[in-house]
C-alpha cells in the first residue's frame, strides 16, 4: 500500500488526480468475493473516466516482475492504449529493479488467473479505461530486504510514476494538464 501512496504524491506533484481504490490492504467494499472486489474496483475507474486504471501487486507466483495488460480485451482501443502505458511504465521501471527476473510486458492471459477467466484479469475484464497491473517485485525475503533499504522503494515509485506521466503525456499532447484520475490498488 505504501508503494502506491508514493505514486499518488509523485503524481499529484504533477498536478494528476489519483483515485485510490484501497486505503488499505484488506479494506472492504463489500465485496462479495476476489472477483467482485476486482470488479468494484474497475467500476470506480470507470465512473472517474481515469486516463489509467494502474494495479499494483507483490504476489506473482512466476518470480518475476511484469506489467500486464489486456491483450485480448474485445475493445481493440482499450487495449492498444493499455499495451501503450505498460511499455512507457517498464521502460522507467526496468531499468531501477535489482536482479529479479523481468518477464516484461505480457498480456493478462499468461497470469495464472486470466488463463482461467477467458484471457483477462477480472479487473481488466471490467474496465472501460486502459489498465495494467504492474507485478513489481515478487515479496521474497531477498526482495523484501532490498525493497526496505533506503530509498529504493521510492526509486521504484518514481520510476512507475515517471511512465505514467509520460503515458500521460503522450495521450495528452500537453505536459501540465490537470488530468482526470488515476486508480491504483494494493
Amino acid at each position: 500500500m505504501s508503494m502506491s501512496k508514493q505514486i499518488k504524491k509523485v503524481l499529484e506533484q504533477h498536478n494528476i488526480r489519483v483515485i485510490l481504490t484501497h486505503s488499505y490492504i484488506g479494506e472492504d467494499l463489500g465485496a462479495k468475493d476476489a472477483d467482485d472486489d476486482n470488479r468494484l474496483r474497475a467500476e470506480i475507474a470507470n465512473k472517474n473516466k481515469a486516463i489509467l486504471f494502474l494495479r499494483i501487486h507483490f504476489d506473482c507466483p512466476s518470480g518475476a516482475s511484469a506489467i500486464y495488460y489486456p491483450r485480448l480485451h474485445p475493445n481493440k482501443v482499450l487495449a492498444s492504449k493499455s499495451r501503450e502505458a505498460a511499455s512507457y511504465i517498464w521502460s522507467n521501471l526496468k531499468p531501477v529493479l535489482p536482479n529479479v527476473k523481468k518477464a516484461g510486458i505480457l498480456g493478462d492471459e499468461k497470469t495464472k488467473i486470466g488463463s482461467q477467466k477467458g484471457g483477462l484479469l477480472v479487473g481488466s475484464k471490467f474496465s472501460k479505461v486502459p489498465v495494467v497491473l504492474i507485478e513489481v517485485l515478487p515479496l521474497k525475503k531477498e526482495m523484501k530486504d532490498w525493497l526496505n533499504k533506503k530509498g529504493n522503494s521510492e526509486k521504484v515509485s518514481e520510476a512507475i510514476a515517471e511512465g505514467v506521466l509520460e503515458y500521460i503525456r503522450h495521450c495528452s499532447g500537453q505536459s501540465n494538464k490537470k488530468e482526470s484520475g488515476i486508480a491504483s490498488n494494493k
